[in-house]
Protein backbone atom coordinates (compact mmCIF):
# COMPACT_ATOMS: atom_id res chain seq x y z
CA UNK A 1 0.00 0.00 0.00
CA UNK A 2 1.09 3.99 -0.72
CA UNK A 3 2.40 5.43 2.33
CA UNK A 4 0.09 8.16 1.47
CA UNK A 5 -2.88 6.02 1.99
CA UNK A 6 -1.56 4.56 5.22
CA UNK A 7 -1.25 7.45 6.44
CA UNK A 8 -4.88 8.26 5.72
CA UNK A 9 -5.65 4.91 7.77
CA UNK A 10 -3.99 5.07 10.79
CA UNK A 11 -5.64 9.22 10.74
CA UNK A 12 -9.03 7.58 10.91
CA UNK A 13 -8.05 4.89 13.89
CA UNK A 14 -6.48 8.03 15.82
CA UNK A 15 -9.69 9.70 15.97
CA UNK A 16 -11.08 6.43 16.20
CA UNK A 17 -13.41 6.78 13.41
CA UNK A 18 -14.02 2.64 13.10
CA UNK A 19 -16.76 2.53 11.16
CA UNK A 20 -15.24 4.80 8.35
CA UNK A 21 -12.43 2.58 8.94
CA UNK A 22 -14.05 -0.55 8.49
CA UNK A 23 -16.51 0.39 5.47
CA UNK A 24 -13.14 1.20 3.76
CA UNK A 25 -11.42 -2.25 4.82
CA UNK A 26 -14.55 -3.93 3.51
CA UNK A 27 -14.37 -2.85 -0.26
CA UNK A 28 -11.42 -4.53 -0.57
CA UNK A 29 -12.44 -8.06 -0.54
CA UNK A 30 -16.02 -6.80 -1.79
CA UNK A 31 -14.44 -5.66 -4.77
CA UNK A 32 -12.64 -9.34 -5.46
CA UNK A 33 -15.65 -10.95 -5.09
CA UNK A 34 -17.50 -8.19 -7.17
CA UNK A 35 -14.93 -8.75 -9.89
CA UNK A 36 -16.00 -12.87 -9.37
CA UNK A 37 -19.56 -12.37 -9.44
CA UNK A 38 -19.77 -9.81 -11.84
CA UNK A 39 -22.12 -7.46 -8.82
CA UNK A 40 -20.70 -4.08 -7.82
CA UNK A 41 -21.05 -5.05 -4.10
CA UNK A 42 -19.49 -2.16 -2.85
CA UNK A 43 -19.16 1.35 -3.47
CA UNK A 44 -16.07 2.45 -5.61
CA UNK A 45 -12.55 2.83 -3.25
CA UNK A 46 -12.11 5.89 -5.01
CA UNK A 47 -14.01 8.87 -6.50
CA UNK A 48 -12.48 11.53 -8.41
CA UNK A 49 -14.00 14.43 -9.43
CA UNK A 50 -12.56 16.73 -12.43
CA UNK A 51 -14.17 20.29 -11.34
CA UNK A 52 -12.83 22.01 -14.63
CA UNK A 53 -10.96 21.69 -17.99
CA UNK A 54 -9.76 24.66 -18.10
CA UNK A 55 -5.84 25.13 -17.19
CA UNK A 56 -3.44 27.57 -17.33
CA UNK A 57 -0.40 25.47 -18.63
CA UNK A 58 0.21 23.74 -22.14
CA UNK A 59 1.41 19.99 -20.67
CA UNK A 60 2.50 18.13 -24.07
CA UNK A 61 0.79 15.00 -22.16
CA UNK A 62 -2.57 16.50 -21.90
CA UNK A 63 -5.16 17.62 -24.20
CA UNK A 64 -7.71 18.98 -21.36
CA UNK A 65 -7.73 22.54 -22.17
CA UNK A 66 -9.07 22.17 -25.51
CA UNK A 67 -12.27 20.60 -23.62
CA UNK A 68 -13.10 23.81 -22.27
CA UNK A 69 -15.68 26.19 -23.46
CA UNK A 70 -18.98 23.96 -22.18
CA UNK A 71 -20.38 26.32 -19.17
CA UNK A 72 -18.94 24.26 -15.94
CA UNK A 73 -21.27 23.20 -12.85
CA UNK A 74 -21.91 26.27 -10.71
CA UNK A 75 -20.45 25.93 -6.37
CA UNK A 76 -23.73 24.01 -5.68
CA UNK A 77 -24.62 21.60 -8.36
CA UNK A 78 -20.28 20.57 -7.77
CA UNK A 79 -21.50 20.45 -4.39
CA UNK A 80 -24.38 18.23 -5.33
CA UNK A 81 -22.05 15.89 -7.13
CA UNK A 82 -19.65 15.38 -3.58
CA UNK A 83 -23.09 14.53 -2.16
CA UNK A 84 -23.73 12.10 -4.49
CA UNK A 85 -20.01 10.17 -4.31
CA UNK A 86 -20.40 10.57 -0.49
CA UNK A 87 -24.17 8.82 -0.89
CA UNK A 88 -22.65 5.96 -3.12
CA UNK A 89 -20.33 5.06 -0.17
CA UNK A 90 -17.10 6.37 -1.33
CA UNK A 91 -14.96 8.45 1.46
CA UNK A 92 -12.01 9.53 -0.52
CA UNK A 93 -12.52 12.19 -2.76
CA UNK A 94 -9.80 13.29 -5.38
CA UNK A 95 -10.44 16.48 -7.03
CA UNK A 96 -8.47 17.11 -10.37
CA UNK A 97 -8.68 19.42 -13.47
CA UNK A 98 -7.90 20.90 -15.84
CA UNK A 99 -6.09 22.91 -12.90
CA UNK A 100 -8.59 23.01 -9.81
CA UNK A 101 -6.90 26.56 -8.79
CA UNK A 102 -8.86 28.04 -11.76
CA UNK A 103 -12.17 27.71 -9.56
CA UNK A 104 -12.80 30.32 -7.34
CA UNK A 105 -14.77 28.54 -5.26
CA UNK A 106 -12.45 25.39 -4.79
CA UNK A 107 -12.14 26.22 -1.27
CA UNK A 108 -15.50 25.89 -0.59
CA UNK A 109 -15.48 22.42 -2.40
CA UNK A 110 -12.69 20.90 -0.35
CA UNK A 111 -14.37 22.26 2.63
CA UNK A 112 -17.98 20.63 1.88
CA UNK A 113 -16.14 17.17 0.89
CA UNK A 114 -14.80 17.58 4.40
CA UNK A 115 -18.01 18.22 6.16
CA UNK A 116 -19.62 15.45 4.42
CA UNK A 117 -16.98 12.86 6.01
CA UNK A 118 -14.65 12.90 3.26
CA UNK A 119 -10.95 12.59 2.84
CA UNK A 120 -10.26 15.47 0.32
CA UNK A 121 -7.30 15.39 -1.77
CA UNK A 122 -6.22 17.59 -4.53
CA UNK A 123 -3.72 17.45 -7.48
CA UNK A 124 -2.40 20.96 -9.26
CA UNK A 125 0.07 22.50 -10.91
CA UNK A 126 0.76 24.92 -8.43
CA UNK A 127 1.17 27.92 -11.16
CA UNK A 128 -1.15 30.07 -8.92
CA UNK A 129 -0.85 28.48 -5.09
CA UNK A 130 0.62 31.51 -3.43
CA UNK A 131 0.94 31.84 0.21
CA UNK A 132 -2.74 33.09 0.81
CA UNK A 133 -3.96 30.25 -1.28
CA UNK A 134 -1.91 27.42 0.56
CA UNK A 135 -3.32 29.22 3.70
CA UNK A 136 -6.97 28.82 2.51
CA UNK A 137 -6.04 25.13 1.45
CA UNK A 138 -4.99 24.01 4.78
CA UNK A 139 -7.72 25.86 6.43
CA UNK A 140 -10.42 23.79 4.58
CA UNK A 141 -8.81 20.87 5.88
CA UNK A 142 -7.34 19.09 2.95
CA UNK A 143 -5.59 15.98 3.56
CA UNK A 144 -3.21 15.73 0.94
CA UNK A 145 -2.15 18.01 -2.23
CA UNK A 146 -0.06 16.72 -5.23
CA UNK A 147 2.02 19.28 -6.95
CA UNK A 148 2.94 18.04 -10.41
CA UNK A 149 6.96 18.74 -11.06
CA UNK A 150 7.94 17.12 -13.81
CA UNK A 151 12.24 17.56 -13.81
CA UNK A 152 14.33 18.42 -11.38
CA UNK A 153 15.23 22.13 -13.12
CA UNK A 154 13.55 25.10 -14.15
CA UNK A 155 14.73 24.15 -18.31
CA UNK A 156 13.12 20.83 -18.05
CA UNK A 157 9.51 21.15 -16.03
CA UNK A 158 9.14 24.49 -18.12
CA UNK A 159 9.78 22.85 -21.01
CA UNK A 160 7.44 20.12 -20.61
CA UNK A 161 4.29 22.40 -19.18
CA UNK A 162 5.04 25.00 -21.89
CA UNK A 163 4.84 27.80 -18.79
CA UNK A 164 7.97 29.81 -18.57
CA UNK A 165 8.62 30.15 -14.44
CA UNK A 166 6.25 27.39 -13.77
CA UNK A 167 9.20 25.20 -12.08
CA UNK A 168 10.08 28.29 -9.29
CA UNK A 169 6.27 28.68 -9.04
CA UNK A 170 6.00 24.70 -8.06
CA UNK A 171 8.67 25.11 -5.59
CA UNK A 172 7.72 28.10 -3.86
CA UNK A 173 4.54 26.40 -3.79
CA UNK A 174 5.54 23.34 -1.80
CA UNK A 175 7.48 25.63 1.06
CA UNK A 176 3.96 27.46 0.79
CA UNK A 177 2.31 24.56 1.61
CA UNK A 178 4.58 23.41 4.42
CA UNK A 179 4.70 26.61 5.87
CA UNK A 180 0.89 26.53 6.22
CA UNK A 181 0.74 22.91 7.51
CA UNK A 182 3.24 23.82 10.11
CA UNK A 183 1.79 26.89 10.96
CA UNK A 184 -2.03 25.46 11.37
CA UNK A 185 -0.46 22.26 13.37
CA UNK A 186 -2.46 20.43 10.02
CA UNK A 187 -2.01 16.63 8.87
CA UNK A 188 -1.92 17.65 5.00
CA UNK A 189 0.45 15.26 3.30
CA UNK A 190 2.26 16.82 0.51
CA UNK A 191 3.32 15.38 -2.56
CA UNK A 192 5.06 16.00 -5.81
CA UNK A 193 4.57 13.86 -8.82
CA UNK A 194 6.14 13.48 -12.34
CA UNK A 195 4.88 11.85 -15.52
CA UNK A 196 7.98 9.52 -17.22
CA UNK A 197 8.29 11.41 -20.64
CA UNK A 198 11.32 11.32 -22.79
CA UNK A 199 13.00 14.84 -21.19
CA UNK A 200 13.12 13.77 -17.80
CA UNK A 201 13.58 9.67 -18.63
CA UNK A 202 16.97 10.48 -17.62
CA UNK A 203 16.61 12.56 -13.73
CA UNK A 204 14.20 10.33 -12.41
CA UNK A 205 16.39 10.33 -9.29
CA UNK A 206 17.19 13.88 -9.53
CA UNK A 207 13.42 14.77 -9.46
CA UNK A 208 12.86 12.14 -6.34
CA UNK A 209 16.06 14.22 -4.49
CA UNK A 210 14.20 17.45 -5.43
CA UNK A 211 11.18 16.28 -3.54
CA UNK A 212 13.41 15.49 -0.29
CA UNK A 213 15.15 18.84 -0.37
CA UNK A 214 12.02 20.43 -0.39
CA UNK A 215 10.78 17.97 2.47
CA UNK A 216 7.74 17.26 0.80
CA UNK A 217 6.45 13.71 2.43
CA UNK A 218 6.77 11.46 -0.99
CA UNK A 219 6.76 11.74 -4.81
CA UNK A 220 4.61 9.48 -7.24
CA UNK A 221 5.83 8.21 -10.65
CA UNK A 222 2.93 8.07 -13.56
CA UNK A 223 3.45 7.05 -16.54
CA UNK A 224 2.14 9.00 -19.86
CA UNK A 225 -0.54 7.65 -21.43
CA UNK A 226 -1.92 10.61 -22.83
CA UNK A 227 -3.26 11.07 -26.37
CA UNK A 228 -2.47 12.69 -29.47
CA UNK A 229 0.93 14.33 -28.84
CA UNK A 230 1.60 13.48 -25.52
CA UNK A 231 2.03 9.84 -25.99
CA UNK A 232 5.87 9.00 -24.96
CA UNK A 233 7.46 7.50 -27.35
CA UNK A 234 11.22 6.65 -25.81
CA UNK A 235 14.13 5.40 -27.27
CA UNK A 236 16.32 2.49 -26.11
CA UNK A 237 18.78 4.46 -23.65
CA UNK A 238 15.62 6.17 -21.98
CA UNK A 239 14.12 3.39 -21.44
CA UNK A 240 16.99 1.83 -19.77
CA UNK A 241 17.88 4.69 -17.85
CA UNK A 242 14.23 4.61 -16.41
CA UNK A 243 14.46 0.92 -15.66
CA UNK A 244 17.55 1.73 -13.61
CA UNK A 245 15.99 4.28 -11.56
CA UNK A 246 12.90 1.85 -10.80
CA UNK A 247 15.15 -0.24 -9.65
CA UNK A 248 16.88 1.86 -7.41
CA UNK A 249 13.50 2.91 -5.86
CA UNK A 250 13.05 -0.57 -5.13
CA UNK A 251 16.17 -1.28 -3.24
CA UNK A 252 15.42 1.87 -1.41
CA UNK A 253 12.08 0.80 -0.11
CA UNK A 254 12.23 0.09 3.69
CA UNK A 255 15.20 2.17 4.07
CA UNK A 256 13.38 5.74 4.36
CA UNK A 257 12.65 5.90 0.41
CA UNK A 258 10.47 9.07 -0.69
CA UNK A 259 8.75 7.26 -3.63
CA UNK A 260 5.70 6.31 -2.90
CA UNK A 261 4.88 4.27 -5.53
CA UNK A 262 4.33 0.56 -4.30
CA UNK A 263 7.16 -2.52 -4.97
CA UNK A 264 4.14 -3.57 -6.92
CA UNK A 265 3.48 -0.66 -9.20
CA UNK A 266 7.02 -0.14 -9.89
CA UNK A 267 7.28 -3.81 -11.13
CA UNK A 268 4.09 -3.07 -13.20
CA UNK A 269 5.81 0.50 -14.60
CA UNK A 270 9.10 -2.02 -15.47
CA UNK A 271 7.19 -3.90 -17.35
CA UNK A 272 5.68 -1.45 -19.29
CA UNK A 273 9.09 0.29 -20.23
CA UNK A 274 10.41 -3.26 -21.10
CA UNK A 275 7.53 -3.00 -23.66
CA UNK A 276 5.10 -5.54 -21.92
CA UNK A 277 1.38 -4.42 -21.12
CA UNK A 278 -0.49 -4.29 -17.52
CA UNK A 279 -0.39 -8.20 -16.98
CA UNK A 280 -3.05 -8.39 -14.25
CA UNK A 281 -6.95 -7.64 -14.36
CA UNK A 282 -8.32 -3.80 -14.66
CA UNK A 283 -11.11 -3.50 -11.60
CA UNK A 284 -11.04 -0.06 -12.02
CA UNK A 285 -14.79 -1.10 -13.00
CA UNK A 286 -15.26 -1.93 -9.45
CA UNK A 287 -12.75 0.62 -7.68
CA UNK A 288 -12.96 3.77 -9.19
CA UNK A 289 -15.56 6.44 -10.62
CA UNK A 290 -14.53 9.94 -12.40
CA UNK A 291 -17.24 12.69 -12.64
CA UNK A 292 -16.45 15.43 -14.69
CA UNK A 293 -17.81 19.40 -14.26
CA UNK A 294 -20.58 18.66 -16.70
CA UNK A 295 -22.04 15.77 -15.06
CA UNK A 296 -20.59 13.14 -17.52
CA UNK A 297 -19.64 9.75 -15.77
CA UNK A 298 -16.30 7.60 -16.81
CA UNK A 299 -15.41 4.19 -15.51
CA UNK A 300 -11.75 5.12 -15.07
CA UNK A 301 -8.84 7.45 -15.70
CA UNK A 302 -8.12 6.78 -19.55
CA UNK A 303 -11.77 6.80 -20.38
CA UNK A 304 -11.76 10.69 -18.62
CA UNK A 305 -8.37 11.06 -20.70
CA UNK A 306 -10.17 10.24 -23.88
CA UNK A 307 -13.42 11.96 -23.32
CA UNK A 308 -15.69 9.13 -23.63
CA UNK A 309 -18.34 9.16 -20.92
CA UNK A 310 -20.31 5.65 -19.85
CA UNK A 311 -22.98 8.05 -18.95
CA UNK A 312 -24.18 11.35 -17.24
CA UNK A 313 -25.32 12.19 -13.52
CA UNK A 314 -28.12 13.69 -15.34
CA UNK A 315 -29.42 10.77 -16.30
CA UNK A 316 -29.71 9.24 -12.73
CA UNK A 317 -28.00 9.40 -9.67
CA UNK A 318 -24.67 7.88 -9.26
CA UNK A 319 -26.16 5.43 -7.41
CA UNK A 320 -28.48 3.92 -9.62
CA UNK A 321 -25.89 4.41 -12.64
CA UNK A 322 -23.49 2.35 -10.61
CA UNK A 323 -25.93 -0.25 -10.06
CA UNK A 324 -27.62 0.39 -13.49
CA UNK A 325 -27.23 -2.93 -16.33
CA UNK A 326 -25.83 -0.93 -18.50
CA UNK A 327 -22.65 0.22 -16.08
CA UNK A 328 -22.58 -3.56 -15.62
CA UNK A 329 -22.15 -4.59 -18.76
CA UNK A 330 -18.94 -1.48 -19.42
CA UNK A 331 -17.20 -2.82 -15.68
CA UNK A 332 -16.90 -6.16 -17.44
CA UNK A 333 -15.43 -4.87 -20.03
CA UNK A 334 -13.11 -3.49 -18.44
CA UNK A 335 -11.67 -6.49 -16.74
CA UNK A 336 -10.34 -7.29 -20.15
CA UNK A 337 -8.67 -4.10 -20.79
CA UNK A 338 -4.84 -3.52 -21.06
CA UNK A 339 -4.72 -0.06 -22.23
CA UNK A 340 -2.61 1.73 -19.65
CA UNK A 341 -0.64 1.60 -16.81
CA UNK A 342 -1.87 4.48 -15.09
CA UNK A 343 -0.60 4.66 -11.33
CA UNK A 344 -3.95 4.85 -9.34
CA UNK A 345 -5.64 2.15 -11.15
CA UNK A 346 -2.21 -0.25 -10.92
CA UNK A 347 -1.66 0.36 -7.46
CA UNK A 348 -5.38 -0.96 -6.52
CA UNK A 349 -5.12 -3.60 -8.82
CA UNK A 350 -2.15 -4.92 -7.94
CA UNK A 351 -3.45 -5.88 -4.42
CA UNK A 352 -5.46 -8.62 -6.18
CA UNK A 353 -2.51 -9.50 -7.86
CA UNK A 354 -1.09 -12.76 -5.69
CA UNK A 355 2.12 -13.50 -7.58
CA UNK A 356 2.85 -10.19 -8.16
CA UNK A 357 2.37 -9.21 -4.59
CA UNK A 358 4.40 -12.76 -3.39
CA UNK A 359 7.22 -11.35 -5.73
CA UNK A 360 7.15 -7.88 -4.18
CA UNK A 361 7.10 -8.86 -0.75
CA UNK A 362 10.26 -11.90 -1.84
CA UNK A 363 11.93 -8.69 -3.85
CA UNK A 364 11.85 -10.58 -6.58
CA UNK A 365 12.57 -10.23 -10.16
CA UNK A 366 13.83 -6.96 -10.24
Amino acid sequence: MRRKYASFFMRRLAARQYRALLRSVLKYPACLVSRCTGLALAAPVLGCVAVTYRCNARCRMCDFPARAGREEYGTERMKAVIDDLVALGIDNIAITGGEPMLRADIFDLIAHAKARGALAQMATNALTLDAPAADRLVAAGLDALTISVDGPTAEVHDGIRRVPGAFDRAVAAARHVLEARKRRGSGLILSLSAVILPENARMLDEIAALARRLGADNVSFFSAEGSGEAHAVFDDGQREAILASLRRFLDRKGEGGIVDNSDACIRLLMGKYRGGRPPIRCLAGYSSIFVDCHGDVFPCYMALNRGTPAASIEEAPLRELWRSPRYATLRRGLLGCRDCHYVCHLEINAMFAPLLLARSLLGRGR
